[in-house]
């Protein structure tokens, strides 16, 4: 199993929305080569991404990276 973990600082209140909002995909069981952890420990977020192969890690990664990014803005968006 290949396994690759991303931390995020923020502030807690973003980490935790955040983590809510992409916790409802990782929870979804539509796909079986590769899984999402998502979790929150103060001001950090962190991501491990585990999936069979190479391919699947990278792109399993590439998609909640993304989401992690736009769910940022927004809520730096939100801020301003």
């Amino acid at each position: 199993m290949n396994t690759l973990s991303v931390e995020a600082r923020m502030n807690p209140a973003s980490a935790t929305a955040i983590a809510r909002s992409l916790s409802i995909e990782s929870a979804s069981k539509g796909y079986d080569k590769s899984s999402v952890d998502v979790s929150v420990e103060k001001d950090v977020l962190r991501l491990t991404v585990c999936a069979e192969d190479l391919h699947t890690l990278r792109a399993s990664a590439s998609t909640y990276l993304r989401w992690l990014k736009m769910a940022k803005d927004l809520v730096s968006n939100e801020d301003t």
